[in-house]
């Protein structure tokens, strides 16, 4: 644009009839409009990248990363409208620290919520790609399982409350802490709940995990339960 403007102005030149102030114009007017071009791309650019990190924070819990109660809770009235589709299973597992209020007492909250971080890194290493970690309390997790039945989220499940309790997790406390998990089971055949709302199956599915979690710790703790 700006280009064109200096050749109008060489004919108007050679032409006799050159005006310095309209040129100066001229030249301004061509020079606002690029840089006005230029800072649009920039803001909308910026309002893309604004909108997709708001989404991301919305989704996620802002401790450990992993997703939240109500992004977990979404996922899975997902895949159990999926499952419904394509009559495959959906298992989950709900679990949660053995005694975790003894670390927020004896080492502080700090400790504590390095140790839930440390937590959610150790859980994903044990997890496999398709599985869903989110957080549904203090120190309660949620983990979906697509296609998955009975055996085989127990396999996960029985594979992470043994790789924790033997994991020391180093924090800013002077020595690594040690902690357990309790974990409860539960599943969902493609044939069950057909007629009931996806979001009200979700709820009544975690339901089944959380009572199989307790049945766990008031077996002993640093166990797996299964619902049935």
């Amino acid at each position: 644009m700006a280009a064109r403007r200096f050749v109008s102005l060489a004919r108007i030149n050679g032409a006799g009839t050159f005006e310095w102030w309209d040129a100066i114009l001229s030249i301004t007017i061509s020079i606002l409009l690029l840089i006005g071009v230029v800072g649009l791309k920039r803001l909308l650019t910026s309002k893309d990248i604004t909108i997709d990190l708001l989404k991301t924070l919305s989704a996620h819990d802002p401790l450990t990363g992993c997703l939240n109660r109500v992004e977990i809770s979404h996922r899975l009235s997902n895949e159990i409208e999926r499952a419904r589709r394509s009559q495959h299973p959906v298992a989950i597992f709900e679990f949660d620290i053995d005694h975790f209020k003894h670390v927020n007492d004896q080492y502080g909250h700090q400790v504590g919520d390095e140790v839930l971080i440390e937590l959610v890194k150790k859980t994903k290493e044990v997890l496999r790609t398709n599985d869903l970690l989110g957080r549904i309390g203090g120190e309660e997790f949620l983990v979906v399982l697509p296609e998955s039945n009975e055996d085989q989220a127990k396999e996960v499940a029985m594979r992470l409350c043994h790789y924790i309790a033997h994991t020391r997790f180093v924090t800013s406390a002077p020595n690594p802490i040690q902690i357990t998990i309790s974990i409860g089971v539960a599943h969902l055949q493609p044939i069950d709940r057909l007629t009931i709302d996806k979001n009200l199956c979700a709820e009544q599915i975690i339901q089944l995990a959380d009572v199989a979690m307790y049945a766990a710790k008031n077996n002993g703790r640093n166990q797996v339960a299964v619902s049935h």
